[in-house]
This record gives C-alpha cells, structure tokens and sequence, in this order.
C-alpha cells in the first residue's frame, strides 16, 4: 500500500506501507480467512492444492495457511512440493493427533495450530512464522 502525505511545505512524500499477505489453502477458507483479514492482512485464497499451485506461479506471500484434509491432494503431500519454496507454511489443520503435529514440523511446517484456532493468536503466530521463528 502507498500513502501519499504531505510535508508542511506542500511536498508530496510516498510512503510505502507493507501488509502483510497470506495464502489460505482450505476447502473452506472463510474462518481463517476472515480472521486474518480482521487484522489487515492481504489474503488470497485457494480452495485445493492444484488452484494453490497454479495461484503460486503468479502470487507470492509471504506465508502460506494450510489445512492437512484438501479434496484433491494430501497436505503432506501438497507440503512436499512446496518444499523448494522460500515462503515458511503453518498447517492450521483439523487433523488430529500428535503424530500429525511431529510429521507436519518434520516435513518443514514453520508452525502447526489445530482447529478451532484462536483467532486473537492467529496474526502473532502467523508474523512469527514469517520472521523465522518456532512457536
């Protein structure tokens, strides 16, 4: 986002302001990605793996959201073709089991929340993944 403002001399300055941008892969996105939305995150959205490999030849976030269960693909598997990406992934899954959580953090996931989320912890974790950090 760019905002123009204005100096007391009346010269315009730029200022770039950076939002933070997300994709959700889920097949139903809208919780997540209404939440993230509230806090002023760019989300885009796809709703299987293939939309999300086809979205990722063209959008570049700076995390990606996504859920284990997708109708055409398995998540860990999804995860394995990702995982020449530079963009950090946090599994946000229904999927249940400890076991899930280990593979997930095996497989590269810079984060796993499980479903229902807490949506006030959701944009902190989400920050935290992008800057590098474990939760």
């Amino acid at each position: 986002m760019v905002v123009a403002v204005r100096q007391p001399n009346g010269t315009a300055v730029a200022t770039v302001i950076a939002v933070p941008s997300a994709l959700i892969i889920d097949a139903e996105p809208e919780p997540v990605a209404g939440a993230i939305r509230a806090v002023g995150w760019s989300v885009a959205v796809a709703r299987s793996a293939q939309e999300a490999l086809v979205m990722l030849a063209t959008v570049i976030p700076q995390v990606i959201v996504m859920e284990l269960l997708l109708p055409d693909l398995e998540g860990f598997a999804l995860m394995t073709l990702l995982a020449s990406t530079p963009i950090p992934i946090v599994v946000l899954t229904a999927a249940n089991g400890v076991d899930t959580e280990q593979r997930a953090r095996r497989e590269g996931a810079a984060d796993f929340i499980r479903k229902p989320f807490d949506q006030t912890a959701l944009a902190t974790r989400l920050a935290r993944a992008i800057r590098g950090g474990q939760s």
